[in-house]
């Protein structure tokens, strides 16, 4: 078994492990077997980066798709995923170990009909990517996961797409189709929409190597047509079953991240399920809701509603809908999120958040602050406004860091950037916020932010106090900072 794997110098591939991991997931033990896949997985294809190792390790996995203890449908998904460019990289290092799976097809082969279907299910990928024919399979095989797996084989490999399978009894069969029609250009028609909702309601998807989105439901929910996508999204959001309208939202909410005009078309959609009965799927929506961008006015005053109830849960742990929604509101210049946050400020002392990305303050906001008592937390507002009134109207991180990347990329003075960039890093309510700003700092090499980004990193209490607590931020600002210190 594995002859030849002590002859492969695996020191200097950086993976010395290799050959005590795969003679381990050949165990009959389901604990040993199934940790050194894990192992074994890690070491072919580290969070979807393949190495030099990855080539070498082909023979000897695919040995181990007819070896392996335990989880060989794994193993099998494993050879194929490592040649697929939606799986893994560098594209650099694919042709390689395409090439050594493709010469391991007469291996492969016997695994389209081998007697597990996980196993047939996995193969089907695997052999497409390999090169293999398996056209002559769809006639022999019953089982549904394969079956499924199939479709998508065909369309890839023919460009036929067995339409009338959307109304297959089976689920995965019928989210196969929708996915492989779509792959395929073909689209969907909008008798479509019943019969997918009640395969996406019962769970239907596809074998996660064939994944190219979060789940069949996202792909589809994404890249259809606007009018099916509507029709469909709304019938899946309408289920009682709150785990079912969960996923829902993650559809919507991939199309409203990935496509144009996808913020238009989701909020709608979802902006009702600020008041659905079930706390998770509630708080998913405004999540959605809040990366939805300027699309969500259209439901400004839904989230204005929630928003009035955060002085009632400022001092609870965690993010909850309340907080996101005055986030919201802030973000759109909408004044709404004032008052809550000083009815929470005057009845708590403390808040979890507060609403800094305005990109440029609404007159309403700057009257209604104006107003208001000089409570810390406003004060800073100001300071805010003031530090972005100071950059005039040079684009500022307020409307994002990719828009300040987008204009130094396009010539604008690193220098005329960096007070925006600085007040972004002070105002961010958490880590995730501030780190952009700060890369973009040292990508643009920026050192007169040397002296505000030295004492950020060294004395500036908001990096170690409650608002900001995350080792992640000084640690990058101080990174920076010693980047920074070395240009001449």
């Amino acid at each position: 078994m594995f002859i030849g794997v002590e002859r492969v110098g695996w020191d200097e591939l950086g993976v010395p492990e290799v050959p005590e991991l795969l003679r381990s997931a050949a165990s009959d033990d389901r604990d040993e077997a199934g940790e050194a896949l894990t192992e074994l997985w890690q070491c072919a294809m580290h969070q979807g980066t393949v190495c030099a190792a990855t080539e070498v390790m082909v023979p000897f996995l695919v040995e181990l798709c007819f070896v392996a203890g335990h989880g060989r449908h794994a193993v099998v998904a494993l050879v194929g995923m490592v040649t697929d460019e939606h799986h893994a990289g560098p594209a650099r290092l694919l042709p390689g170990i395409r090439r050594a799976v493709a010469g391991q097809r007469d291996r492969l082969a016997p695994l389209l009909s081998d007697p597990d279907a996980e196993v047939r299910a996995e193969a089907v990928y695997t052999l497409t990517r390999a090169g293999i024919d398996i056209t002559q399979r769809w006639a022999v095989e019953t089982h549904p996961a394969v079956r499924a797996s199939l479709v998508l084989a065909l369309a890839e490999t023919t460009g036929n797409v067995p339409q009338e399978l959307v109304h297959d009894d089976v689920p995965a069969v019928r989210a196969a189709v929708a996915v492989a029609s779509l792959r395929a250009g073909a689209g969907l028609a909008r008798s479509a929409v019943s019969p997918l909702a009640e395969a996406f309601v019962a769970g239907g998807d596809i074998g996660f190597p064939w994944l190219r989105r979060q789940s069949a439901f996202a792909e589809v929910a994404t890249d259809a047509g606007a009018d099916v996508a509507v029709a469909l999204l709304s019938a899946v959001l309408a289920d009682d079953d709150p785990k079912v309208r969960m996923a829902a939202v993650g559809a919507a909410a991939t199309r409203c991240h990935t496509r144009r005009s996808g913020p238009e078309l989701v909020v709608p959609l979802v902006g009702p399920l600020l008041d659905d009965p079930d706390p998770e799927v509630r708080f998913a929506a405004a999540v959605t809701l809040h990366r939805a961008g300027s699309a969500v006015r259209q439901v400004a005053d839904s989230v204005a509603r929630i928003a009035a109830s955060y002085p009632d849960v400022a001092d609870r742990p965690g993010i909850g809908v309340e907080q996101q929604c005055l986030s919201i509101l802030g973000d759109l210049g909408d004044p709404r999120w004032i008052e809550p946050a000083c009815a929470a400020w005057a009845r708590h002392r403390r808040l979890n958040t507060f609403p800094f990305g305005l990109p440029r303050p609404s007159q309403q906001s700057r009257a209604k602050v104006a107003t208001m008592p000089d409570l810390p937390e406003l004060t800073r507002v100001r300071d805010y406004w003031d530090r972005l009134d100071a950059l005039g109207d040079r684009p500022h991180p307020g409307g994002g860091v990719a828009a300040a990347e987008a204009a130094w990329r396009a010539g604008t003075p690193a220098d005329g950037l960096v007070a925006g960039l600085i007040a972004a890093i002070e105002q961010s309510g958490y880590p995730d916020d501030g780190i952009p700003a700060i890369v973009l700092l040292g990508q643009m090499r920026a050192t007169s932010a040397l002296p505000r980004l030295q004492a950020l990193a060294g004395s500036d209490s908001r990096l170690r106090g409650d608002i900001v607590a995350d080792e992640r931020l000084v640690h990058r600002l101080r990174a920076t900072v010693d980047a920074l210190s070395r240009r001449p």
